[in-house]
């Protein structure tokens, strides 16, 4: 789920965007709005924006992830699409995947894990804790702790 990295006197907060245009609190004549699944557009109506310190000249860019967007002199927010593993039942596909652990099928509604960096399901059962095996993702290296947290944060620049 994308979200939005805000500065609070208490430091840092995470905003989710639920798929919906959202505007960042405070700044109604911005818009971030949903292209395609993991895709967004920042829509803006009025002067003085900057995304990673170029100004927004269109009005309209694609947001990537960790854009610095700024407006006139306030504090910058920053965008992230990026998602937390969680466990969740596997939802209904076709066809249904197969675990690159055990290499065996995942069935419907069994709990799974999807790699939020290669997208990749994993089971995650007591007999079959495939997801948690290892310290990381046996195709990508995202780390498998459910608590781990965002691997990319503000605090990181």
């Amino acid at each position: 789920m994308a979200h939005l990295w805000l500065h609070t006197d208490g430091g840092w907060i995470v905003v989710p965007i639920d798929g919906s245009p959202v505007s960042p609190p405070g700044q109604e004549d911005l818009r971030i709005v949903p292209v395609k699944e993991d895709e967004w557009a920042l829509i803006v109506r009025r002067a003085g924006v900057t995304v990673n310190g170029w100004p927004l000249l269109s009005g309209m860019t694609l947001l990537r992830e960790g854009d610095e967007v700024r407006v006139g002199v306030e504090e910058a927010w920053f965008f992230s699409s990026e998602r937390l593993a969680r466990m969740e039942a596997l939802p209904e596909l076709d066809p249904a995947p197969v675990c690159p652990r055990c290499k065996q099928r995942i069935e419907e509604d069994t709990p799974s894990v999807r790699c939020p960096g290669c997208d990749v399901w994993y089971h995650e059962t007591e007999s079959l804790p495939c997801w948690s095996y290892t310290g990381t993702c046996g195709l990508c290296g995202q780390p498998t702790d459910l608590s781990a947290g965002y691997r990319w944060t503000p605090e990181t620049l």
